[in-house]
């Protein structure tokens, strides 16, 4: 495992007073760094002595904002001790390493510091970094180059027991011996040899408290030695805790660090005095609310350490206290301080000239310095009320009392700006938003989280007197703010919130639909923007919080998301912010699905055109999450996505995209056909069932007494089948217009005679054919067999009307799904066999309802309603291919000709041709056809 290996810098080409190269021994939040002479010669140099031989693994370089080296090139080379303790480097032989360009940081305006890590792997003890000339800018007028600090990764190849002699590295040695041996152990404890601890790296160095550094990495390693050799989870996960939790504090500590030099350099000790109790009282608040002592378990093993805690219940660090002078500080202003300071004194503000410890002292005894306090003497410490409305002395005062909870002071420009949520929230948490600090511009967004959770009937810093929509529109104004923050922990605290106040505070506080879709049209745009960041932790973070908020039932209701996701892609869109789109499209097809409301965004059309938009675009990845979209909308509606996309044909399918398309377009038509007739089948069994126990029910049409006296004959069949055993290819089902008629070709008991209405008439109600056989089993006979005027479906075997056949076919039919009607002839057509149909010659134009029917026998038009059917079907002429035609004309032969019936615009009949003639009896057999 890498860890840090310190090191000293022996040599440097030239340096300015205040900027020595000794200050890259040791980084600290204080460190000035080094820093060339004023138009000094280029290339600059910078050896560095090892305290050890080692093996690098990594380099690290913060660069100054403005004084930047062009290039930085490494040497290593190998050094005894004889030659490491007499000072002489002359006869090192140096091996070029490589080199590594540096930023001119114009892009942030000089306010930024590059930090550069570099991999070299490597062995040796004398490293030597070469400083190539400036980058050019206005800032740098006496062309200067520096670095603020450097960072040395790796592992010690022999041990780290020397100590130079003449130099100021002899008293530090002690100190960095302890940190290689508790890097070495931190070794032997993580199994990852490839891991790096982050309280080696540059940036936490640089920011971070040195006590507050060297407490955290003493409980990386009680955490190490937890999981690894004793598996304390719970100790581990509470030390982990405080780990992050004293990072945050000593990034504090760091900043009063820096302001105290800042005051000292000034010559404002005054306020240098109270920036130094300042830090002294947050670190001992931050200590004791830690429990540092027990966490570390320097008196032994603690109990409390393994106990379970509530983990819903978050904790939150004690604020820093505010920085006033002292209550009993001899001083003549003492007093007159307290006019312009609100809320309590310090507990410790009465000692005044507390001396910091060094970074090396005991933690102990670092804890246990100062006497402890309780209540009733901070009570008796704070502010008076009646001071606090003097002003006397106010502008003398502030110059020397600095009050760090004034995060940031809003210009008029800003003000203006924020003016509803001033109203709203106050002007404290609305200058944390606005703060430099990003520590500030987290808690400000834990103060609004606070006021999001807050209750409604809570009156508290006057909540209540603002509406909902007024409280919603000043919370979105902040977090619009928030989500664009650089920094990744505003960043991902920002989103948490947005998902807090759609998904808590939009339905609890009953927001308006009109507020909630002005909410989404402020803020998406910013997440989409960053859906297409290059960092992937941010990107996840945008996706993530865009699903979430998508998914409310509030949000839902007004389609903003899905509106503004299906936009069809253009091939100037960014890939990375195509592919965002793309794929979080396909994950609302499948949460929410498709759907038939227009305004939704999800429909099969708009999916289909943004899918389609999706293929035509340069990335390939963009496409293959296209495709996938058009499959899940191919699913639903087949004829849709087909009606996008380019023809089937072969010169299509050379496109690679196109023909895996298509195919998986073939797969679920298959697919789909399987599982029809998986369900035809089980429907027919299902039938077969309750055939036996089920009559045959009709439905007709109630205007005329024609249809009355159908009812009546499917009343009779029912009865007739009733005392029947059905054939299992048989259903029981009817349509509109006819009824399904159960085969009589098994065995029949006859329970009673033929009613009084049927042995009367003796007549076919759809042929009207009159016969003295037409008892109720005859009629039955005839319905089943050679009525001209029935038909019997080939699918389902239902005998219904043939004027109701396409009809049948396309709604009441088991295998309705595989047909479709066509747009020019009306006629129900096989779906296998439509792209052809369309092509052929019996594809005619179909005549409308009151003017013809079409016959799906012979494809031809005929004269309209019920007379024109039977005359078509029962005339002297009967229609050549109805199946029952050899009942129609018995005799018929192969060679028989049938003149088709014509008729004219007024559906009147005209006769075009003779009688029909039969072949003589002595035609070949092989020539005969029967038609059936």
């Amino acid at each position: 495992m890498p860890y840090k290996i310190t090191f000293d810098v022996i040599f440097s080409s030239s340096e300015v007073d205040g900027f020595r190269a000794s200050e890259l021994n040791n980084p600290t939040p204080t460190t000035s760094g080094w820093r060339s002479a004023p138009h000094a010669p280029f290339p600059q140099e910078l050896i560095l002595l090892l305290h050890a031989k080692a093996a690098l693994q990594r380099v690290q370089l913060l660069a100054h904002q403005f004084l930047i080296p062009s290039r930085v090139e490494f040497f290593i080379a190998e050094c005894g001790e004889e030659q490491a303790k007499s000072g002489n480097f002359s006869q090192a032989s140096f091996q070029y390493l490589g080199f590594v360009t540096l930023s001119d940081n114009q892009g942030t305006a000089f306010q930024a510091r590059e930090l550069k890590s570099v991999t070299l792997p490597c062995c040796g003890r004398l490293l030597k970094l070469v400083l190539h000339a400036n980058h050019p800018n206005d800032l740098n007028v006496h062309e200067q180059v520096s670095l603020m600090a450097l960072s040395l990764l790796g592992q010690w190849t022999e041990d780290n027991n020397n100590s130079l002699n003449g130099n100021t590295c002899e008293a530090e040695s002690p100190r960095r011996n302890d940190e290689h041996d508790n890097a070495a152990n931190n070794n032997t404890l993580v199994s990852n040899p490839q891991y790096t601890s982050p309280y080696d790296d540059l940036a936490f160095e640089m920011y971070v408290d040195p006590e507050a550094a060297k407490i955290i990495r003493q409980m990386e390693k009680r955490k190490q030695e937890a999981v690894m050799t004793g598996e304390r989870f719970e100790y581990a996960r509470k030390l982990k805790q405080a780990m992050e939790e004293l990072r945050r504090a000593g990034e504090r500590l760091g900043k009063f660090e820096l302001e105290k030099r800042q005051a000292i350099s000034m010559e404002h000790f005054g306020k240098a005095k109270l920036k130094k109790a300042q830090m002294d009282d947050y670190r001992e608040q931050v200590y004791n609310f830690l429990e540092i002592p027990v966490l570390l378990e320097l008196n032994g093993y603690h109990s409390k350490n393994d106990a379970p805690v509530d983990t819903s219940k978050r904790r939150e660090l004690p604020p820093p206290p505010r920085l006033r002078p002292k209550s009993r500080d001899p001083s003549p202003h003492a007093g007159e301080s307290q006019h312009l300071k609100n809320g309590n004194i310090p507990n410790n503000s009465r000692n005044g000239t507390t001396q910091h410890s060094p970074p090396g002292a005991n933690t102990v005894a670092l804890i246990k310095r100062r006497g402890a306090r309780n209540t009733f003497e901070a009570y008796e410490e704070r502010a008076l009320p009646a001071l606090k409305n003097s002003h006397q002395r106010a502008e003398e005062l502030l110059q020397d009392n600095y009050d760090p909870e004034r995060y940031y002071c809003l210009s008029d420009r800003e003000k203006r700006q924020a003016t509803l949520p001033i109203s709203v929230f106050g002007t404290i948490l609305v200058e944390k938003f606005y703060s430099k600090q990003f520590a500030d511009r987290e808690d400000g967004l834990r103060l609004l989280r606070e006021e999001l959770t807050r209750p409604a009937t809570d009156a508290c810093n006057g909540f209540e007197k603002h509406s909902a929509n007024k409280t919603a529109r000043a919370a979105i104004f902040l977090l619009h703010r928030a989500l664009k923050d650089k920094v990744y922990a505003v960043y991902t605290l920002a989103a948490d919130v947005l998902r807090l106040f759609f998904v808590q505070f939009v339905p609890t506080r009953r927001v308006a639909g009109g507020e909630v879709s002005r909410s989404i049209e402020r803020v998406l745009p910013e997440l989409l923007s960053k859906s297409g960041d290059n960092t992937p932790r941010i990107h996840n973070m945008a996706v993530q919080t865009i699903l979430d908020i998508a998914d409310c039932p509030d949000v839902k209701t007004v389609n903003l998301i899905p509106t503004h996701l299906t936009k069809p892609l253009t091939n100037t869109t960014h890939p990375r912010l195509a592919l965002s789109k793309m794929e979080m499209v396909e994950q609302l097809i499948l949460k929410i699905g498709i759907s038939s409301n227009k305004q939704s965004g999800m429909t099969c059309r708009s999916l289909t055109e943004f899918g389609s938009s999706g293929l035509h675009h340069p990335s390939e990845p963009v496409r293959k999450v296209a495709e996938r979209v058009l499959i899940l909308v191919y699913h639903v509606n087949p004829r849709i996505v087909r009606k996008a996309l380019p023809p089937d044909d072969e010169l299509t399918r050379r496109n690679l995209l196109y023909r895996h398309l298509f195919a998986e377009f073939e797969r679920i038509d298959i697919t789909r056909k399987q599982e029809i007739m998986l369900q035809s089948q089980r429907e027919e069994a299902e039938a077969a069932e309750t055939a036996s126990a089920s009559a045959v029910s009709t439905k007709a049409s109630s205007t005329t007494q024609k249809m009355r006296k159908t009812r009546s004959a499917m009343s009779q069949i029912a009865r007739y089948t009733a005392n029947s055993t059905p054939s299992p290819a048989h259903t029981s089902s009817g349509s509109s217009s006819a009824s399904a008629l159960t085969s009589p070709g098994t065995e029949v008991t006859s329970r009673g005679q033929p009613s009084p209405t049927a042995s009367e008439e003796r007549m076919c109600i759809f042929c009207k054919k009159r016969d003295a056989s037409f008892t109720e089993q005859g009629l039955n006979v005839h319905y089943w067999k050679s009525c001209p005027m029935l038909t019997r479906c080939n699918h389902c075997r239902q005998v219904i009307e043939v004027a109701c056949l396409t009809r049948h076919l396309l709604e009441v039919c088991e295998v309705r799904r595989t047909y479709r009607k066509c747009r020019r002839c009306l006629e129900a057509i096989s779906v296998d066999a439509y792209e052809e149909h369309i092509t052929s010659r019996r594809c005619a134009l179909a005549e409308p309802e009151s003017k013809g029917s079409r016959c799906p026998f012979c494809h031809l038009n005929i004269p309209p309603w019920e007379d024109g059917w039977r005359a078509h079907l029962t005339g002297p002429r009967p229609c050549s291919a109805h199946p029952r035609l050899k009942h129609l004309v018995p005799g018929l032969v192969a060679g028989s000709k049938i003149p088709k019936p014509m008729f004219n615009l007024s559906g009147s009949l005209r006769r075009t041709g003779n009688t029909p003639v039969s072949s003589p009896k002595g035609t070949p057999r092989s020539k005969r056809k029967t038609l059936h």
